[in-house]
């Protein structure tokens, strides 16, 4: 589902002041939705539907409270009974629409929207139904249907708040709401959003929700400091409020001043409790790359619910993976779990990166035959995904299945063409090594020669077409593998950070240089060679031997010095 600021985007997030559970009004219930405090609220919401069953906005708020819980199907549910109850609300067939375009069907959703607006048309005016106050909030939560939909309108949500302004310009929401739609159509110039912001402020000075959005687009802006300082003017006005602290720390973190973030999230926690903003931190702490504090955090969430938020489980799995030190096989036992909960409880969906990271993880512990399965379940759910060739090769390859590894790279390496030249480089390479490894010594050279054409600079590719070469020549009869040895020596001796890089293979074709120039009866070149094998490995029994030669033994300091090593 695609949510918004006001839809929790992300770990974008309203917690505020505590509230009671016994709330027993619309507002309250709304407050605590606000708040994120989602608990207390689908408590709250629970007890309006039953004490007032026909109203049908006690639906519509509990419906969209589930939509920012993800929970699709329950708000459909919601919104359907909200509907059955009072057809003719149009706030009800609004909550229905939206959720039908956060589950994709666009079609459904649309018509669903369009009953709204008739059944809004139908009860305005001056023999209308409906107050100026309540069109404007239905215009509003019109315009966020469509702004923050999988295939969004912008302009049709803005044109909404315009008739939402003309009939309340008093309501705040409205310019909170244009803010919201400006920053989701250009993230990257944040004024006219501020601009909005700033109005909704002017309307309702004691609100601290504009600030908040304020200091949240110098923060996306990656300007921290000044996002601090909005934060701090929304505490001045609402010091308990939430929000203003969980983003507060989020700048803090930015500024890399990671104890002034742990003192404002903890401020954070301290005014809302409940297991769902333990969730929202954990996925922050995650997302901001602090792995073991949010496997701290989500141990919270689950032993505070083990069944609230199925994803914590895909967190956790992500986190024991990626972390600085990686524990895969806890990461294998996370992500199994999150896979059995959600095919019990059918939410939330599944994506393709599931099997990917239990895939990865599965190949990290040694069990690469397991990960296969994994990586083939992820193309089964996202055909596009190309990445996963790679993987599946590099499971195969670790398995010493190089004709099976082969295949995938090369897969890899045709599905991205027209990638970049590095993509192309790494996928080409792996496959000829793949090749190489795997006795096809003619397809590996023919690899290489590919590679070489992307890159003539790349030592691997030289040398893997001596290497390829010198099998196809085994008792060197041909000397074919000379030509490109010595493309590899010149590459390969550039400089003295190459040559170190390279040492254990320059010793290796020091060694056929110096045997191809025997053959050549060039004892002054064969000695060169065995003196530069020599350097580099001084015990080379090989280059001791061949120094021991009679005839190269022979060989003068002079006639070494006619010897033309290759230079590149």
């Amino acid at each position: 589902m695609k949510t918004h600021i006001r839809l929790a985007a992300g770990i974008a997030m309203f917690f505020g002041m505590s509230f009671a559970m016994n709330a027993q009004t619309l507002n309250d219930a709304i407050r605590l939705t606000e708040n994120e405090q989602y608990i207390n609220a689908k408590a709250a919401f629970k007890k309006l539907v039953a004490a007032e069953p026909t109203n049908g906005d006690n639906y519509f708020y509990f419906g969209d409270l589930l939509l920012k819980m993800d929970d699709v199907d329950s708000a459909l549910v919601v919104f359907q009974k909200g509907c059955d109850i009072a057809a003719t609300n149009p706030l009800v067939h609004v909550g229905k629409g939206r959720a039908l375009l956060y589950a994709g069907k666009m079609e459904e959703g649309m018509k669903e929207l369009a009953q709204a607006e008739a059944l809004l048309t139908a009860q305005s005016g001056k023999k209308g139904t409906l107050s100026p106050r309540q069109q404007a909030v239905i215009y509003c939560e019109l315009a966020e249907s469509w702004a923050f939909c999988p295939s969004p309108d912008y302009d049709k949500a803005i044109d909404y708040t315009n008739k939402a302004e003309k009939q309340d310009p008093t309501y705040s929401d409205i310019f909170l709401t244009r803010g919201d739609i400006l920053v989701a159509k250009d993230p990257v110039n944040g004024t006219p959003a501020i601009e909005a912001y700033k109005k909704a402020a002017t309307v309702d000075p004691k609100s601290a929700r504009a600030n908040v959005r304020i200091g949240r687009v110098y923060t996306a802006g990656k300007n921290p400091t000044e996002a601090i300082r909005y934060y701090n003017m929304a505490i001045a006005i609402e010091p308990n409020f939430g929000p203003a602290y969980r983003e507060k720390g989020e700048a803090w973190y930015q500024l890399q001043k990671f104890d002034s973030a742990s003192v404002c999230y903890s401020k954070y926690l301290a005014l809302n409790p409940d297991c769902y903003a333990s969730y929202r931190y954990a996925a922050f702490l995650y997302k901001s790359g602090n792995h073991d504090k949010a496997i701290e955090q989500g141990n919270n969430v689950i032993a505070c619910d083990s069944n609230l938020v199925i994803v914590i489980y895909r967190i956790m799995g992500r986190c024991y993976l990626e972390k600085k030190t990686p524990e895969p096989a806890k990461a294998v036992t996370y992500f199994n779990i999150f896979l059995k909960k959600q095919a019990q409880y059918g939410k939330p969906k599944l994506m393709a990166d599931d099997y990917i990271m239990l895939g990865k993880a599965q190949s990290k512990s040694g069990s690469d035959s397991l990960a296969i399965i994994e990586f083939k379940k992820a193309i089964v759910v996202d055909t596009a995904n190309k990445d996963v060739y790679y993987e599946i090769g590099t499971s195969y390859f670790k398995m010493k299945k190089y004709g099976d590894a082969a295949v995938w790279y090369k897969k890899k390496y045709d599905a991205e063409a027209g990638k970049s030249l590095t993509q192309k480089v790494t996928n080409l390479n792996a496959y000829a090594k793949a090749l190489y490894l795997n006795k096809e010594y003619g397809r590996s050279d023919s690899a290489y020669t590919a590679l070489i054409a992307l890159d003539s600079n790349l030592t691997y590719g030289w040398l893997g077409r001596a290497q390829s070469n010198g099998k196809l020549d085994p008792d060197g009869a041909k000397l074919l593998a000379r030509p490109y040895y010595e493309r590899y020596f010149a590459i390969a001796t550039v400089d003295s950070v190459t040559k170190a890089k390279n040492s254990k293979d320059l010793i290796n074709a020091g060694l056929y240089l110096a045997s191809a120039n025997m053959k050549d009866k060039n004892y002054a070149c064969a000695k060169a060679y065995y003196l530069f094998v020599q350097g580099l490995d001084p015990k080379n029994a090989t280059a001791q031997a061949g120094l021991e030669d009679k005839d190269v033994k022979a060989a003068t300091a002079a006639e070494i010095k006619t010897c033309v090593m290759p230079k590149k």
